[in-house]
């Protein structure tokens, strides 16, 4: 019933090209539809692994058009380096509609997938205009007690912010395309907690 829009992290960091179902993410010179509404955010995320890479492990925010019932999940960059940090914009086109908020999605290295919904308000998305959906930061902790055989994860949400002035400010920098366009703080429909002790998962031996 759903289709979702998946952006992995080389599409993301790399070359802010996006797949999945054909869509791609906007490129910073591409040529604009029309027709097309253009949301955008800023994700990062950090982590310690254990002195382990974890590039198995990420976040996702899903957004609902509602309106053509189409999930748009977008992944987090993740670090492949211990407490390293990556930050990253991506804008993706979108059809006009009524969205809201959904869920964070944590993913395991295993396969495991855990969720946490997010409270929203719908919003109105209309052509030849941009929204903001928020800066997001993600922390991923993993440790193995080889005393206490215990693999331990857990992922959190430590930073949910409003950053819209200086966030369209950049975004209009790098996609000139984009710079004359009204943009529209969709953030202000999302009940914000500012963090999220989100989920943990214990794996014994």
């Amino acid at each position: 019933m759903k289709n979702w829009l998946v952006f992995t992290l080389f599409t993301l960091v790399l070359s802010s090209c996006g797949s999945g179902f054909g869509i791609s993410a906007l490129r910073p010179n591409e040529t604009l539809n029309p027709q097309n509404a253009y949301v955008f955010g800023y994700f990062y995320t950090s982590g310690n692994c254990d002195g382990k890479e974890f590039a198995g492990n990420f976040f996702g925010i899903t957004i609902l058009n509602n309106t053509l019932e189409r999930d748009i999940e977008i992944l987090f960059p993740y670090t492949t380096l211990t407490n390293e940090v990556i930050k990253s914009i991506v804008v993706i086109p979108v059809l006009p509609g009524e969205y809201n908020y959904y869920n964070i999605v944590f993913f395991a290295d295993d396969g495991d997938i855990k969720e946490v919904k997010l409270k929203s308000k719908e919003f109105q998305v209309d052509a030849g205009k941009i929204y903001y959906i928020g800066s997001w930061t993600g922390l991923y902790h993993s440790t193995t007690y080889s005393g206490w055989v215990v693999d331990w994860e857990e992922w959190d949400m430590i930073g949910i912010k409003d950053n819209f002035e200086s966030d369209v400010k950049y975004l209009k920098e790098q996609y000139i395309g984009l710079s004359e366009m009204e943009a529209v703080n969709a953030f202000l429909n999302f009940n914000n907690p500012g963090t999220m002790k989100s989920t943990k998962k214990y794996s014994k031996f």
